[in-house]
């Protein structure tokens, strides 16, 4: 029985993408393990997005090296976008590296394995699939037990925005939109499963236009009458295409999870047209405004980069004027880090580190303030929270998510270890979350 050691690095489309591929290893009668010593075949699941990412790739690549040259029959399969970004350079710096697919290859994944000698057509017999972690070091995941309880479901593949500053264009390809059928099917095997809460998965979810004219708030409406889904949410919204029919459609859903990621980027036009963002932000504040209207009580949270190429002090005043003046629930922040082979990497003037810093630090202390604020808020009240598993901080309490993706902390107990949901009486918050006990 061929066992394999999947770890993957990125966002939650990689780790959506490790879901599908560990699935059809899994239907090939392929098992999971933790330790790569004790692997057939390893698979590193790749992220391109920021040279941070990169580096820990090539740092796990040296050290698989040890574990090929002790199992060189074994077999290391190097996925995702910096698979399909550095292909000629990996090849050059890591040739003990047996094969790379990016992932517009992963139709490809079957017919590898076969000719790795993985020659069944079926699972192992009378097992369950179970992910396998989605944690950078698979060996230490407490939550892996929990994992079936949040299900990551692809509903876009590509992106045809070509933001000056991303590389996912030219490593995902371009925009395709999933059938509604696949996707409803794929929702129920996770429901059947045990997932509670799922997430739609897409570079730009607004985008969503199947060629039987089904756009994204249709899709919605359409996911509504499947049964068993607690929580129904989606990752990630262009506010380009964003617009009131899907907000609408989200005020129908009885089921939608009170939270709203809308990337604004920048708070200065002149910085937002630099990045090739499609939008003002007098028309992303404008659909603020009837998000807030039509959904009260929401998050909202958001991206945002400073020290963009070309950003002045008064472009980046302008960006944390949006913020302090509490637009965001929550945010994450990022100062701006080039990306060979995106046209923001040549634009000049670029933005000395210190001042991406200062400027970071700067936006980040303003955030803080109203996430405090939005924290503070729920003491006193009970809200219903979807188990993560034990803290990595205390064993002794459990860790959790609220509808609005808060992360609660409470007491560890025979009550609490085994339930999906848990009402959690909020006693304390802080910027990272809230604390209670259990009510």
């Amino acid at each position: 029985m061929t066992q394999i050691y999947m770890q993957t690095f990125g966002c939650q489309m990689n780790v959506a993408d490790s879901n599908g591929l560990a699935h059809q290893a899994w239907s090939m009668g392929c098992t999971f393990v933790a330790d790569p010593s004790l692997a057939d075949i390893v698979i590193l699941n790749t992220c391109a997005i920021r040279e941070k990412a990169e580096t820990r790739v090539y740092g796990r690549l040296g050290q698989l090296k040890v574990f090929k040259e002790a199992r060189p029959d074994s077999k290391l399969l190097v996925c995702g976008c910096l698979a399909e970004k550095d292909r000629e350079i990996m090849r050059s710096k890591a040739p003990w590296v047996d094969a790379l697919l990016g992932p517009r290859d992963y139709r490809q994944f079957k017919q590898l394995l076969d000719r790795w000698g993985v020659a069944t057509d079926s699972p192992p017999a009378g097992a369950i699939f179970t992910m396998p972690s989605a944690e950078d070091d698979p060996g230490q995941d407490l939550h892996q037990a929990y994992a079936h309880l949040r299900a990551l479901v692809n509903i876009t593949r590509g992106c045809e925005k070509f933001c000056t500053y991303c590389i996912v264009p030219y490593t995902r390809g371009p925009l395709e939109s999933i059938d509604p059928e696949e996707i409803e099917s794929q929702i129920r095997r996770e429901v059947k499963a045990g997932a509670k809460e799922i997430m739609l998965l897409g570079q730009n979810v607004n985008s969503y236009l199947h060629g039987s004219g089904l756009d994204f708030a249709g899709l919605l409406r359409r996911i509504k009458s499947i049964e068993g889904v607690d929580r129904l949410t989606f990752l990630t919204s262009h506010p380009k295409d964003f617009d009131r029919c899907v907000v609408d459609a989200l005020a129908e859903l009885p089921n939608a999870a009170p939270r709203m990621h809308l990337p604004m980027q920048s708070g200065s036009n002149a910085v937002l047209e630099k990045m090739a963002r499609l939008y003002t932000i007098e028309e992303y504040l404008e659909k603020v405004a009837y998000f807030r209207e039509r959904l009260a009580g929401w998050a909202l949270t958001t991206d945002i980069i400073v020290g963009y190429p070309t950003e002045t002090e008064a472009d980046f005043e302008k960006t944390l004027d949006v913020v302090s003046a509490g637009t965001f629930e929550q945010a994450f922040i990022f100062a701006y880090s080039p990306r060979a082979g995106t046209p923001a990497a040549t634009m000049t003037p670029q933005v000395p580190q210190a001042e991406k810093i200062r400027r970071l630090q700067a936006v980040n202390a303003a955030q803080n303030e109203a996430t405090r604020r939005f924290h503070e808020s729920f003491i006193g009240d009970t809200v219903r929270v979807l188990t993560q598993g034990p803290s990595k901080k205390d064993a002794a309490r459990m860790a959790g998510k609220t509808g609005h993706n808060v992360t609660v902390i409470y007491p560890r107990d025979e009550r609490t270890e085994h339930r999906p949901f848990v009402d959690v009486a909020i006693d304390q918050a802080y910027n990272w979350g809230l604390s209670g006990i259990v009510a």
